[in-house]
């Protein structure tokens, strides 16, 4: 299986990949087990600020500083938790700094309905101006 987009990384320095649909049945055995698990994880509403450049400390808790200032002015919106961020990185470490993706997301709950309820998520955020990130059901801003 070739590389997949996007890396996520949180503050602790774990690392994730995700798998294409079509290895969701029987994914592919890693090479080194006793370090590598895996696991499947539940649809998480989050929201996403993108950002290019390198991925620096400074720089993740910049943008991490910009997400939670927006968040918190934004109506029917709660951070389920600060703490865990996560950074997702799209391309490959030779690309030129200013040509890098990154996003910063934060896992969220929609006051006054089901966050995993995809039409609250509709009804409350998509009349805004806004672009769905590729990880999971994340809302960029």
């Amino acid at each position: 299986m070739e590389m997949t987009t996007p890396v996520l990384t949180t503050p602790n320095g774990s690392m994730s990949f995700v798998l294409p649909k079509e290895n969701e049945v029987g994914p592919p055995n890693p090479e080194d087990m006793e370090n590598i698990k895996l696991e499947k994880r539940e649809a998480q509403v989050v929201a996403i600020k993108a950002f290019p450049g390198l991925v620096t400390m400074a720089e993740v808790e910049r943008q991490k500083a910009a997400l939670i200032k927006i968040l918190n002015e934004a109506p029917g919106v709660k951070i389920f938790n600060e703490e865990k961020l996560t950074v997702l990185q799209y391309n490959s470490p030779i690309t030129l700094p200013w040509r890098r993706r990154n996003e910063v997301a934060l896992i969220v709950e929609l006051e006054g309905g089901d966050a995993g309820d995809a039409e609250g998520v509709q009804n409350q955020w998509y009349s805004r101006t806004v672009a769905l990130s590729w990880y999971d059901a994340g809302i960029r801003l």
